[in-house]
């Protein structure tokens, strides 16, 4: 596993163990709450397994706490053009592996409470073994591969070029179903991944 990406994991976990702790709740309560087990509760928090978008969501959940505050906020700046923000392939700042599938955030606004992120889902690459749902809608377009969404009860089926647009309170799940690498844009509104002080799941 690359050096950088272990560290992240380990930063992850300890802010989640911090942040369980300071609201004096203990991993037996948390894995009542998550329906997650204790052990892979310790695991995460230990920095030794990483968790899926699911998991998160649902610890985020059960602590009442946004998301955003496992992550630290990247510094997004103007580089060279105060009207525009370029960021060249490989620049993409690296939110979040797991189950397959890695989270590069493109672009996030607090006025505008929004992201855009590209995520690159390896073979078999999935957001979690289990659905979620939260706060929102969400926008997104395959550039390359084939993506299985899951919302509800229905199923789409979305190529090269494909897009959709669903609402994010309806249980959802995205799986890689192509023989190779899938890549796709998607849009959060509100942030997902960068949501500082306010929780977006819904009770």
């Amino acid at each position: 596993m690359d050096r950088g990406l272990r560290e992240s994991i380990e930063v992850l976990g300890k802010k989640i163990r911090t942040i369980r702790s300071d609201k004096a709740i203990r991993l037996r309560e948390l894995s009542s709450r998550t329906k997650l087990s204790i052990g892979a509760l310790s695991q995460i928090e230990r920095g030794i397994m990483t968790p899926s978008l699911s998991s998160m969501i649902l610890i985020a959940h059960a602590l009442q706490t946004p998301m955003g505050d496992f992550f630290d906020s990247p510094e997004l700046t103007l580089k060279g053009n105060p009207n525009a923000l370029c960021i060249r392939k490989g620049e993409e700042t690296l939110l979040h592996s797991s189950k397959g599938v890695s989270v590069y955030l493109l672009y996030h606004d607090e006025v505008f409470s929004m992201e855009i992120v590209k995520n690159i889902f390896e073979i078999s690459g999935t957001t979690g073994d289990t659905k979620y749902q939260h706060e929102g809608e969400e926008w997104g377009m395959v550039l390359k591969g084939r993506l299985r969404v899951e919302l509800g009860k229905q199923a789409y089926i979305l190529n090269e070029g494909d897009s959709i647009c669903l609402k994010s309170n309806i249980p959802h799940r995205l799986i890689n179903i192509s023989s190779g690498k899938t890549i796709q844009i998607w849009f959060n509104s509100p942030p997902l991944w960068i949501n500082k002080g306010r929780s977006i799941f819904l009770t």
